[in-house]
């Protein structure tokens, strides 16, 4: 998996520098903490820089932060794969 520094450009405060995990060209990720990650889909290939306001943001609850390599897997899984193997890890028995 690539992780890289991005700069979260938002025209209401001052640039920030995060450093994310890189799951496609247009999508990145982060752990958030408290078992949340944050994916950010931009509308252009995330170089250096993400225009939060031309960006879209889905959070979501896998009931415990990621490691590099489940993020690294989310790069490649199906929808139905990252449902199977994260119901079982939040909701118990499946």
């Amino acid at each position: 998996m690539i992780k890289r520094e991005v700069t979260f450009i938002d025209p209401l405060s001052e640039p920030v520098i995060q450093n994310v995990a890189v799951i496609s060209e247009r999508v990145i990720a982060e752990n958030e903490g408290a078992g949340s990650v944050s994916f950010t889909v931009a509308k252009e290939d995330i170089a250096q820089e993400v225009d939060v306001e031309r960006a879209q943001v889905f959070d979501c609850y896998f009931g415990r932060d990621l490691t590099d390599n489940e993020l690294e897997w989310l790069s490649t899984a199906s929808f139905i794969e990252v449902v199977e193997r994260y119901a079982l890890t939040i909701g118990g028995d499946a």
